[in-house]
């Protein structure tokens, strides 16, 4: 992540999950909980609050 100005206001996290073979769709909690949060916490140096997520 790469913070922009702070005139912008604006800053989101936007992270992309493609998982191709349906497979692993039951897994998707145990990413979120296990690799996306962590990543995201690392990448914005502290904890994020907790917000819905959605998968399509």
């Amino acid at each position: 992540m790469v913070p922009g100005p702070s005139e912008h206001g604006i800053q989101a996290d936007v992270v992309f999950v493609i998982e191709g073979t349906a497979i692993n769709g039951a897994y998707l909690n145990d990413l979120k909980t296990n690799y996306l949060i962590p990543t995201l916490e690392y990448f914005s140096q502290g904890s994020i609050e907790d917000r819905e997520y959605i998968s399509e």
